[in-house]
């Protein structure tokens, strides 16, 4: 009995170490990527990287531009009134509550008439 749960225990053991092994696979990538670019593509990389800096409206060193400092200001500007809309309810709730509390009390008072 020991002998067969040995085998069974080793065979158990050695599955799971066999899957990892075939998992990792080759050690050098599957694409085409150098890690070390020529002259010539650094270039390209560089002009690309500039071409969508200047669409972004982002400078290639990362500075922010004109564009995006009008979505900023837009943003800006969208907040604040949607913070002034909210400030405006909030004082409007407050002025009914003041009403309501000066008509019938304190909305936590009301006490049920007593039963006779």
């Amino acid at each position: 009995m020991k002998l067969r749960t040995l085998t069974i225990l080793l065979a158990a053991l050695a599955c799971p170490a066999a899957g990892a092994a075939a998992q990792q696979g080759p050690s050098a990538p599957a694409t085409d990527y150098h890690s070390n670019p020529t002259p010539e593509e650094m270039s390209q990389t560089k002009a690309l990287n500039a071409k969508q800096a200047e669409i972004r409206g982002v400078s290639a060193a990362g500075q922010t531009g004109s564009a995006i400092d009008a979505s900023n200001d837009e943003a800006q500007k969208q907040y604040q009134e949607k913070l002034r809309a909210n400030e405006a309810l909030h004082n409007l709730y407050d002025q009914q509550m003041k009403e309501y509390e000066r008509k019938y009390g304190h909305p936590g008072s009301y006490a049920a008439p007593a039963k006779s």
